[in-house]
């Protein structure tokens, strides 16, 4: 039988040990362009390692998921986080797992709200991109260069996410 998480809201201080938040709300800003916008600096810690490590800025156009969500494998990057911010207004699943030499842990799931992004630090297991109720694209900040920058984790029993699953 597998076993049941529970979806939390996603907030900077319960994803702190995994990576950031890409938010606005609750950031500072300061005034460019002549007073015509704001930025909002800052607001996550790109990593980039390895052999010839360089910043890559791409997009995913990732089709949608219905929960409850069975949670088979989760993958990581040793060599540098990945951030993803969704480009339109929607919600999508987060789910990361803590690490216990080199095993992840039983995951957690948040759900990130229009105006959220997420920046998974290097070496933190994660799920697949998951966004809830439409197809959605995202800018992705990874990292490029030589070496292998993907370990993947199969669970031997899958774990369901979804809201209050028996």
């Amino acid at each position: 039988m597998p076993q049941v998480v529970e979806i939390e809201p996603l907030t900077r201080e319960r994803f702190r040990e995994f990576g950031d938040v890409i938010e606005i709300d609750g950031n500072g800003s300061y005034s460019i362009n002549g007073g015509m916008a704001d930025r909002f600096h800052d607001l996550a810690k790109v990593q980039v390692g390895g052999p010839e490590g360089r910043v890559l800025i791409s997009m995913v156009r990732s089709r949608h998921y219905e929960l409850p969500l069975i949670v088979s494998a989760v993958e990581r990057h040793p060599y540098g986080s990945q951030a993803f911010i969704p480009t339109e207004q929607g919600a999508f699943l987060v789910v990361v797992c803590l690490d216990r030499q080199g095993v992840p842990q039983a995951p957690r799931a948040f759900i990130a709200q229009a105006g959220q992004g997420v920046n998974y630090h290097s070496n933190v297991w994660h799920g697949v991109l998951s966004p809830l109720g439409n197809e959605q694209d995202f800018l992705v900040v990874d990292r490029g260069g030589l070496g292998n920058n993907l370990e993947e984790y199969n669970f031997a029993d899958p774990y369901v996410i979804g809201w209050n699953t028996p």
